[in-house]
């Protein structure tokens, strides 16, 4: 009666699909005062969305901020509008299939290979900040190479394995 093959790839599937949320009233800000631009991640081909906020010719520190499952690059304003007010330009993004990046399936890899064509484009950072997936990222992009003089992980799990057994719970 029922296919485990189909309901595994079914569940697959669920499991690498964003789900786009609208944009929350608290979000705005950020949101039209941010210069917006496009960007093409060889590495994954695929275009994100960027976010360069509170940019001036006064900031001497630049943070890359990195939102989780589901979120925005505008996600985490109040930590930006934080970070501008203690002298930092703020680069966040839509990850791919995330906020307003084309729709797609994704993985914590293509977060990856997204926060590095980031630093090549917009670094190197002073800081990361990375919330959720975002703090996977950000401990696997360090290790791998990304360069930040400091690091602010919130709300992260440290192991893919404990995702993916919740997930299957």
């Amino acid at each position: 009666f029922f296919s485990l093959p189909l309901a595994a790839k079914f569940a697959q599937n669920l499991f690498i699909t964003p789900i786009k949320f609208k944009t929350p009233k608290r979000e705005k800000e950020m949101l039209t005062k941010s210069k917006r631009s496009k960007l093409y991640v060889n590495a994954i081909k695929k275009d994100i969305v960027m976010y360069e906020y509170g940019i001036n010719k006064k900031a001497n520190k630049k943070a890359l901020l990195i939102h989780g499952w589901n979120g925005r690059g505008t996600q985490l304003v109040t930590i930006a509008n934080i970070l501008i007010r203690q002298g930092y330009d703020i680069v966040s993004f839509d990850a791919p299939g995330h906020g307003f990046s084309p729709k797609t399936k994704t993985n914590l890899t293509e977060f990856i290979a997204a926060a590095f064509e980031i630093e090549k484009q917009f670094g190197p950072f002073d800081l990361v900040v990375g919330h959720s997936l975002g703090g996977m990222t950000t401990m696997n992009a360090l290790r791998d190479g990304l360069k930040a003089k400091k690091a602010v992980i919130i709300g992260s799990g440290d192991v893919v394995q404990d995702v993916i057994e919740d997930f299957i719970k």
